[in-house]
């Protein structure tokens, strides 16, 4: 077995498409691409670079927007009549773009007779587990569009918050950025020029001065080293990180911290509320909805509450009390809940939970970017005034000096 390279004409459009499949000759992936309704144009053994350009773009996770445009399109397409093969192929002719790559990735998975859940999770393209499930659900009970329909509103969301999330940090991050080059270009050039002139002058330094030079010096001698075991811890906590005993540390650590962690807290909280609104709306039951849902929050906090009620609702408890019970879940989503058991409308009251706490993450975002642009100007002129005052200070000391002394 082995990847071919292929161009095949579809009989149902006539448009030509191009692609990558895995068959034991030239001959049985002919066969393959006429079952599915192809008519093979031209086939060559897939080259090393192609190959190579293949596995790297499979390193790289598709983004919520890629998945966005992928899953948007084939609903829109599915729901106009049109064949799954075919709503691949017109996905396939309109670029380069993310959600190209996943249609490409499908389609050679297609070809081959997989289901779609199945092709997409063979694909090769991170598609996570809980959109796989909700497709092979959609395939079995024949709403399939309507699941992408789901999919693709719950990921425009997820995308359009990242992009004001983004959009808010962008300008602090490129003031920090400039106040950054500034000090490099004053602790590269200013100060060694400041350095030479004290050597020259042999006088006493202020405890202020000499305390600045001997970090720079320090610096200087074994800036190497610094940034070795800079890296080097980077890269310990980051392993730590990915353990599983660090990372429950970690995931529980960055939830208490001041202000970022209230904000990644309600980032979560829209999340499990989008999620299990969109999974219940899929039809998807409960109990597998919540570990589907702690699943794709990628937080192992959550996930372990979201088990332990799912294990509660499992012996017929109340979905809202055991939320009550574990101490992470805010009284507003508890009382949410409690609601939605009573009426009937589940789905409903996690959809308006994530409504809330989206619009409570985007005012945070505001008003700490309205926060963080003062603080970031006052901590930066201050260091940038600590290392003025550092190095005049010797030589106003030595002026006062001599004009006490004439």
């Amino acid at each position: 077995m082995r990847n071919y390279a292929y161009r095949a004409r579809s009989l149902a459009t006539g448009r030509q498409v191009r692609g990558i499949a895995r068959a034991g000759s030239p001959t049985d992936l002919m066969e393959q691409l006429r079952q599915a309704g192809y008519v093979p144009l031209a086939i060559r053994a897939e080259g090393w670079v192609s190959r190579l350009g293949r596995m790297l773009k499979q390193l790289e996770p598709l983004q919520p927007r890629d998945r966005a445009v992928f899953y948007r399109q084939m609903a829109t397409m599915l729901q106009a009549g049109l064949p799954l093969t075919t709503a691949l192929e017109v996905l396939m002719q309109q670029g380069r773009g993310g959600g190209y790559e996943a249609a490409a990735a499908v389609n050679r998975e297609l070809v081959r007779g997989a289901p779609l859940a199945e092709a997409m999770a063979q694909s090769g393209v991170a598609f996570p587990a809980v959109h796989l499930s909700l497709v092979r659900a959609g395939e079995l009970s024949g709403r399939l569009a309507e699941v992408l329909d789901r999919l693709a509103g719950t990921e425009e969301k997820d995308a359009a918050l990242r992009g004001k999330v983004r959009s808010a940090l962008l300008y602090p991050s490129v003031v920090l950025l400039v106040a950054l080059c500034v000090l490099g270009f004053m602790v590269m050039v200013v100060v060694p020029s400041f350095m030479s002139i004290f050597d020259e002058l042999q006088a006493d330094l202020p405890a202020l001065t000499r305390g600045l030079l001997g970090v720079l010096g320090v610096l200087q001698r074994h800036g190497f080293l610094v940034l070795l075991m800079l890296v080097a811890a980077g890269l310990g906590l980051r392993f730590l990180g990915r353990t599983p005993r660090g990372r429950r540390r970690w995931d529980r650590w960055r939830l208490q911290l001041p202000v970022v962690g209230r904000l990644q807290t309600h980032l979560l909280l829209g999340s499990l509320g989008r999620t299990m609104a969109m999974l219940l709306g899929s039809g998807l039951p409960l109990l597998q909805a919540l570990e589907a849902t702690g699943d794709a929050l990628g937080n192992t906090l959550y996930k372990s509450v979201l088990a332990d009620v799912a294990q509660g609702a499992n012996r017929g408890e109340s979905l809202a009390e055991t939320m009550a019970l574990t101490g992470v879940i805010p009284a507003f989503v508890v009382e949410m809940v409690r609601v939605g058991e009573q009426s009937g409308a589940l789905e409903e009251m996690f959809a308006r939970t994530a409504e809330y706490y989206d619009r409570q993450a985007e005012e945070m975002v505001a008003n700490l970017t309205a926060l963080l642009e003062p603080i970031m100007l006052l901590l930066i002129g201050g260091l940038v005034a600590f290392i003025l005052v550092s190095l005049f200070m010797p030589i106003l000391t030595l002026l006062n000096a001599v004009d006490t002394a004439f």
